[in-house]
């Protein structure tokens, strides 16, 4: 399986694409990255999410 844009490949069984997908999300992320990495996930804007420490 190959996952492609114009920046990145990424090629691999689907184990291995997530191990490397997962290995991109920083160990602590401030909370701004946190926001756009939940948006993404979730598939809305930053803007749409409130977080609640």
């Amino acid at each position: 399986m190959k996952i492609s844009t114009d920046c990145f490949t990424w090629e691999g069984t689907r184990q291995q694409l997530r191990a490397q997908m997962i290995a991109l999300i920083p160990t602590n992320p401030d909370d701004e990255t946190l926001l756009r990495l939940a948006a993404v996930a979730l598939d809305c804007h930053p803007l749409d999410l409130v977080l609640d420490p």
